[in-house]
Protein backbone atom coordinates (compact mmCIF):
# COMPACT_ATOMS: atom_id res chain seq x y z
CA UNK A 1 0.00 0.00 0.00
CA UNK A 2 2.79 2.41 0.89
CA UNK A 3 4.53 1.75 -2.42
CA UNK A 4 1.34 2.52 -4.37
CA UNK A 5 0.87 5.79 -2.50
CA UNK A 6 4.51 6.65 -3.18
CA UNK A 7 3.98 6.01 -6.90
CA UNK A 8 0.86 8.19 -6.88
CA UNK A 9 2.78 10.97 -5.13
CA UNK A 10 5.55 10.71 -7.73
CA UNK A 11 3.04 10.91 -10.60
CA UNK A 12 1.46 13.97 -8.99
CA UNK A 13 4.84 15.71 -8.63
CA UNK A 14 5.72 14.90 -12.25
CA UNK A 15 2.43 16.37 -13.48
CA UNK A 16 2.78 19.48 -11.32
CA UNK A 17 6.37 20.36 -12.24
CA UNK A 18 6.56 19.07 -15.79
CA UNK A 19 8.59 20.96 -18.40
CA UNK A 20 7.25 21.68 -21.88
CA UNK A 21 7.04 18.50 -23.97
CA UNK A 22 4.93 16.99 -26.74
CA UNK A 23 1.34 18.19 -26.74
CA UNK A 24 2.03 20.81 -24.10
CA UNK A 25 -0.37 23.74 -24.02
CA UNK A 26 1.23 27.16 -23.49
CA UNK A 27 -0.92 30.11 -22.42
CA UNK A 28 0.28 33.27 -24.17
CA UNK A 29 -0.76 36.82 -23.33
CA UNK A 30 0.28 40.01 -25.14
CA UNK A 31 -1.07 43.49 -24.41
CA UNK A 32 0.03 46.95 -25.53
CA UNK A 33 3.19 48.09 -23.76
CA UNK A 34 2.45 51.77 -23.17
CA UNK A 35 5.76 52.27 -21.34
CA UNK A 36 7.94 50.95 -24.18
CA UNK A 37 8.53 54.52 -25.51
CA UNK A 38 7.43 53.54 -28.96
CA UNK A 39 4.19 53.74 -30.95
CA UNK A 40 1.47 51.18 -30.93
CA UNK A 41 -2.21 50.64 -30.42
CA UNK A 42 -4.32 48.83 -27.82
CA UNK A 43 -4.31 45.06 -28.36
CA UNK A 44 -5.47 42.12 -26.29
CA UNK A 45 -3.92 38.87 -27.53
CA UNK A 46 -4.88 35.80 -25.47
CA UNK A 47 -3.91 32.45 -26.97
CA UNK A 48 -3.28 28.79 -26.20
CA UNK A 49 -0.50 27.27 -28.29
CA UNK A 50 0.07 23.53 -28.61
CA UNK A 51 3.84 23.07 -28.80
CA UNK A 52 6.23 20.21 -29.48
CA UNK A 53 10.01 20.29 -28.87
CA UNK A 54 12.22 20.24 -31.96
CA UNK A 55 15.96 19.58 -31.73
CA UNK A 56 18.13 21.45 -34.20
CA UNK A 57 15.21 22.92 -36.13
CA UNK A 58 15.55 25.82 -38.56
CA UNK A 59 13.01 28.63 -38.29
CA UNK A 60 12.63 32.20 -39.55
CA UNK A 61 14.01 34.77 -37.12
CA UNK A 62 12.61 38.21 -37.97
CA UNK A 63 15.08 39.96 -35.63
CA UNK A 64 17.90 39.36 -38.11
CA UNK A 65 15.65 38.52 -41.09
CA UNK A 66 17.43 35.19 -41.34
CA UNK A 67 16.99 31.63 -40.19
CA UNK A 68 17.51 30.50 -36.60
CA UNK A 69 18.81 26.99 -35.98
CA UNK A 70 18.57 25.44 -32.54
CA UNK A 71 16.29 23.71 -30.07
CA UNK A 72 12.85 25.27 -30.12
CA UNK A 73 9.22 24.58 -29.29
CA UNK A 74 7.36 24.36 -32.58
CA UNK A 75 3.75 25.57 -32.46
CA UNK A 76 1.49 22.82 -33.81
CA UNK A 77 -1.86 24.47 -33.04
CA UNK A 78 -3.26 27.80 -31.89
CA UNK A 79 -6.55 28.94 -30.42
CA UNK A 80 -7.66 32.04 -28.57
CA UNK A 81 -8.58 35.60 -29.48
CA UNK A 82 -7.14 38.91 -30.64
CA UNK A 83 -9.38 41.74 -29.46
CA UNK A 84 -12.24 39.25 -29.29
CA UNK A 85 -11.74 37.78 -32.78
CA UNK A 86 -10.86 34.06 -33.00
CA UNK A 87 -7.26 33.16 -33.85
CA UNK A 88 -6.04 30.54 -36.28
CA UNK A 89 -2.49 29.43 -37.01
CA UNK A 90 -0.91 30.48 -40.32
CA UNK A 91 2.03 29.02 -42.22
CA UNK A 92 5.23 30.98 -41.59
CA UNK A 93 6.56 33.02 -44.56
CA UNK A 94 9.66 30.85 -44.99
CA UNK A 95 7.57 27.69 -45.15
CA UNK A 96 8.77 26.51 -41.74
CA UNK A 97 6.57 27.08 -38.71
CA UNK A 98 5.78 29.23 -35.71
CA UNK A 99 8.06 28.72 -32.74
CA UNK A 100 8.93 29.64 -29.17
CA UNK A 101 12.27 29.47 -27.42
CA UNK A 102 12.56 26.61 -24.86
CA UNK A 103 11.96 29.14 -22.04
CA UNK A 104 8.59 29.98 -23.77
CA UNK A 105 9.75 33.40 -25.02
CA UNK A 106 8.36 34.15 -28.46
CA UNK A 107 10.49 33.44 -31.52
CA UNK A 108 7.95 33.87 -34.31
CA UNK A 109 4.22 33.27 -34.22
CA UNK A 110 2.08 33.67 -37.37
CA UNK A 111 -1.69 33.79 -37.13
CA UNK A 112 -4.90 35.12 -38.63
CA UNK A 113 -7.61 37.08 -36.80
CA UNK A 114 -10.66 38.88 -38.16
CA UNK A 115 -9.59 38.08 -41.73
CA UNK A 116 -6.17 39.70 -41.34
CA UNK A 117 -2.77 38.01 -41.07
CA UNK A 118 -0.56 38.91 -38.14
CA UNK A 119 2.62 37.96 -36.38
CA UNK A 120 4.10 38.13 -32.92
CA UNK A 121 7.88 38.12 -32.61
CA UNK A 122 10.80 39.57 -30.68
CA UNK A 123 12.34 42.49 -32.56
CA UNK A 124 15.53 42.66 -30.49
CA UNK A 125 14.15 45.19 -28.01
CA UNK A 126 10.52 44.29 -27.36
CA UNK A 127 8.12 41.55 -28.31
CA UNK A 128 6.15 43.10 -31.17
CA UNK A 129 2.74 42.29 -32.57
CA UNK A 130 2.15 43.19 -36.23
CA UNK A 131 -1.26 43.28 -37.89
CA UNK A 132 -1.39 43.61 -41.65
CA UNK A 133 -3.66 46.45 -42.74
CA UNK A 134 -5.96 46.41 -45.77
CA UNK A 135 -3.34 48.31 -47.81
CA UNK A 136 -0.71 45.69 -47.01
CA UNK A 137 1.25 47.79 -44.52
CA UNK A 138 1.93 46.51 -41.05
CA UNK A 139 0.59 48.13 -37.89
CA UNK A 140 3.20 47.46 -35.20
CA UNK A 141 2.78 47.61 -31.46
CA UNK A 142 5.22 46.68 -28.69
CA UNK A 143 3.61 44.34 -26.17
CA UNK A 144 3.93 43.05 -22.66
CA UNK A 145 4.41 39.35 -23.35
CA UNK A 146 3.96 36.46 -20.95
CA UNK A 147 3.74 32.70 -21.45
CA UNK A 148 3.22 29.83 -19.03
CA UNK A 149 2.74 26.09 -19.38
CA UNK A 150 -0.91 25.29 -18.85
CA UNK A 151 -1.18 22.91 -15.87
CA UNK A 152 -4.29 21.50 -14.19
CA UNK A 153 -5.48 23.41 -11.14
CA UNK A 154 -4.15 22.05 -7.81
CA UNK A 155 -7.69 21.18 -6.74
CA UNK A 156 -8.16 19.04 -9.83
CA UNK A 157 -4.87 17.24 -9.27
CA UNK A 158 -5.78 16.65 -5.64
CA UNK A 159 -9.14 15.12 -6.54
CA UNK A 160 -7.53 12.87 -9.16
CA UNK A 161 -4.91 11.75 -6.62
CA UNK A 162 -7.52 11.01 -3.94
CA UNK A 163 -9.63 9.11 -6.46
CA UNK A 164 -6.68 6.96 -7.54
CA UNK A 165 -5.67 6.31 -3.93
CA UNK A 166 -9.23 5.24 -3.05
CA UNK A 167 -9.36 2.97 -6.11
CA UNK A 168 -6.05 1.31 -5.13
CA UNK A 169 -7.34 0.70 -1.60
CA UNK A 170 -10.58 -0.83 -2.89
CA UNK A 171 -8.80 -3.10 -5.37
CA UNK A 172 -6.25 -4.23 -2.80
CA UNK A 173 -8.99 -4.95 -0.24
CA UNK A 174 -11.02 -7.03 -2.71
CA UNK A 175 -7.91 -8.97 -3.78
CA UNK A 176 -7.03 -9.74 -0.14
CA UNK A 177 -10.57 -11.00 0.57
CA UNK A 178 -10.49 -13.29 -2.48
CA UNK A 179 -7.08 -14.65 -1.49
CA UNK A 180 -8.25 -15.32 2.08
CA UNK A 181 -11.39 -17.09 0.89
CA UNK A 182 -9.40 -19.23 -1.55
CA UNK A 183 -6.84 -20.15 1.13
CA UNK A 184 -9.42 -21.29 3.67
CA UNK A 185 -11.96 -22.79 1.27
CA UNK A 186 -13.51 -25.91 2.75
CA UNK A 187 -12.50 -25.22 6.40
CA UNK A 188 -15.73 -23.42 7.31
CA UNK A 189 -18.03 -23.97 4.33
CA UNK A 190 -21.22 -22.48 5.79
CA UNK A 191 -19.56 -19.39 7.24
CA UNK A 192 -17.39 -18.71 4.18
CA UNK A 193 -20.34 -19.08 1.82
CA UNK A 194 -22.27 -16.55 3.88
CA UNK A 195 -19.26 -14.17 3.91
CA UNK A 196 -18.84 -14.60 0.16
CA UNK A 197 -22.46 -13.63 -0.40
CA UNK A 198 -22.08 -10.58 1.83
CA UNK A 199 -18.81 -9.57 0.14
CA UNK A 200 -20.34 -10.08 -3.30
Amino acid sequence: MKSKLAILALVWVCLWGRPAYADTIVDISATWCTSCQRGGFPVDFQAQATVEPVTGGTFLNLVVNDMYTGNVLEVEGLSGTLDGSPLSLLQAPAGDGSWLYPDLFVGGLWFSANGRPGSLFWDGAFPTLVITAADGTGLNTPVNYSATVNTPEPGTLGLVGLGLAFLCCRLKGARCRRRLLAKHAGEFPGQLTQQSQVAG
